[in-house]
């Protein structure tokens, strides 16, 4: 009877690869059971209760070691192939699992979500598409709209320029930080240069006086007031167009010695006087008077015009006046 219950328990559908294993944990105990009871020390029916167990026994390792088998893996080895295609992309092939797709495509949509990640303008958009767009990218809707970075105020005269400036940037989307960053640049840029102008200046102007000083002596100071007196007669606005404008090389006109000398030679031409006496007012006048104090000094032999420590000094001064007088009256 256990002999044919065995080999049912075989046939049995289901009963997968733990039945071995029950069937054989069946027998044993169906066999231990049959010779208790031949010996007398068993009861009847014991071996049933056995073999029924045994049955149980190996119904239940069976379902076990099915169910361990078919947990072999999650997904696929094609899974790549199913979501994409046979010509799936590479950026798959770095994907261990489907699971991998999700968390990336979850981080893709949190990046959008907190505007790290914007949308790109079709290049075909309407107008009313361009303006949608800009406001959803925190782009002014007109040039003029652009803030200028914090303590910044353009003057009058580089409004022109930066309104050019603004109006391409916003042809362009450009986003308020980066025309902010962009003046913040250019006007940086300008303080740079002006403060390596200023610097060229000073010593343009020691290396000028040095050379003229050394070139001119005494007259150095005589000169520069010819000069000065002779751009006084200018027209008005024309001596600092001149004294401010600059060479090829960036050098102050007012700071180089050739354009210094011609200067000079210049008023000393049209004013001879000019560097005898100030300029303006009646300078031949000036003149007349003043020779004519040292005349009166010249009449007395004992006056400081012939005797002292300034005789030398006042009779130079004397012929200067009179070669100015002279030249002044040709």
């Amino acid at each position: 009877m256990l002999k044919k219950r065995f080999v049912l328990m075989l046939d049995e559908p289901g009963a997968g690869g733990g039945a071995g294993a029950g069937a054989g944990a069946g027998a044993g105990a169906g066999a231990g059971a049959g010779g208790a009871a031949d010996d007398g020390k068993g009861a009847p029916g014991a071996g049933k209760g056995a073999d029924a167990g045994a049955v149980g026994e190996g119904a239940g390792a069976g379902a076990g070691a099915g169910a361990g088998a078919g947990s072999k893996s999650d997904w696929s080895d094609d899974w790549r192939v199913k979501l994409a295609g046979e010509k799936a992309d590479k950026q798959l092939e770095r994907m261990s699992s489907p699971k991998d797709v999700y968390n990336s495509w979850k981080a893709l949509q949190q990046r959008l979500s907190t505007g790290e990640l914007k949308s790109t303008l079709p290049k075909d958009a309407k107008p009313e598409d361009v303006t949608k767009w800009r406001a959803e990218n925190g782009i002014p809707e007109k040039p003029e709209d652009y803030k200028m970075p914090e303590g910044l105020v353009v003057g009058d005269a580089d409004k022109p320029m930066i309104d050019l400036f603004l109006k391409d940037m916003h042809g362009k989307n450009a986003s308020p930080d980066v025309v902010q960053a962009a003046v913040q640049s250019y006007y940086k840029i300008v303080e740079t240069q002006a403060a390596k102008i200023a610097e060229a200046d000073v010593a343009h102007k020691t290396e000028m006086e040095d050379t003229l000083r050394a070139e001119w002596g005494g007259d150095y100071r005589k000169n520069v007031n010819a000069i000065t007196g002779m751009l006084a007669t200018a027209p008005g606005g024309i001596q600092d167009k001149i004294l401010s404008a600059r060479t090829a090389d960036g050098r102050a006109i007012a700071n180089d010695a050739d354009v210094l000398r011609w200067l000079a030679s210049t008023a000393l031409e049209i004013n001879p006087v000019s560097t005898v006496v100030p300029a303006g007012g009646d300078q031949m006048g000036a003149i007349t008077d003043e020779i004519g104090k040292i005349e009166k000094l010249m009449g007395n032999r004992q006056s400081e015009y012939w005797k002292g420590p300034g005789a030398d000094k006042m009779q130079a001064r004397y012929r200067e006046l009179v070669t100015a007088r002279d030249r002044k009256s040709k």
